[in-house]
């Protein structure tokens, strides 16, 4: 036991973990010989009750046999397996984690070991699931577009087309000022290009031209999408009809 502790302590400096994450130490028969006391915090079972376990215990959300075959063949060739997992806890809550599996061998290449090294990413799941829901609700309640950092289109959705009266093969690669209406001065448009492509967002109601030449207004915000050398990338417009308004 002093041993796999001894182990754990190298593979924390080694793969320079941090404060979320946690190791599980295997052996080839597949009994838990050391479990640290984060997982043991993560997942609410006592080092006592894994300890001296076979390592199904940890699959909490009974993943299928496949799934699992698929792991074992993975790591009994010498490969590292990696995957966002699952798992639910001994109070019954579901949790995630980044998960890594790491075969070890001996001088002989025989597999001695297999270490679990893995990061709790339950935060970043359910934001994304919020984010998620979020963006479906978005995109069935208004009109959305997408265009280059030229001003060219590359993305719109249905309620985008419902109202331009455009089909999406006329609009994508068409720069999106097929849709300004004729009275709007160039100095307006000038002045919005100004706030966006210095990362700013812009907002404001404006009339646009549907294709069958007639008007509607619409609530529009625009959001620029900086890239990594501080210069907009893309574009994206939120907006809401308020021609009846």
């Amino acid at each position: 036991m002093k041993g796999t502790a001894l182990q754990a302590a190298a593979i924390y400096q080694n793969y320079e973990l941090d404060h979320r994450s946690s190791i599980v130490i295997v052996d080839v028969d597949g009994t838990i010989n050391y479990i640290d006391d984060k997982f043991c915090q993560l997942s609410g079972y006592s080092e006592k009750e894994l300890l001296g376990h076979n390592h199904k215990i940890l699959n909490f959300c009974k993943q299928p046999k496949s799934y699992l075959i698929s792991i074992y063949k993975a790591i009994r060739q010498g490969h590292v397996w990696h995957d966002e997992v699952k798992n639910r806890a001994k109070d019954d809550h579901y949790y995630w984690v980044d998960r890594t599996v790491v075969p070890f061998f001996d001088p002989d290449g025989k597999l001695q070991m297999y270490v679990l090294i893995q990061m709790d990413i339950t935060h970043e799941k359910e934001m994304l699931n919020t984010l998620s829901s979020q963006s479906f609700a978005i995109e069935h309640h208004s009109i959305i577009a997408k265009t280059d950092a030229e001003g060219s289109i590359t993305y719109v959705n249905d309620k985008f087309i419902q109202i331009s009266g455009y089909s999406r093969d006329e609009l994508i690669g068409q720069n999106h000022r097929v849709l300004n209406s004729d009275n709007t001065p160039k100095s307006y448009w000038k002045a919005m290009y100004e706030v966006i492509r210095q990362g700013g967002i812009w907002k404001d109601e404006v009339r646009n031209k549907a294709k069958d030449g007639s008007y509607y207004w619409v609530d529009t915000t625009i959001v620029p999408h900086i890239g990594i050398d501080g210069e907009p990338e893309s574009y994206i417009s939120i907006r809401t009809d308020i021609t009846e308004q």
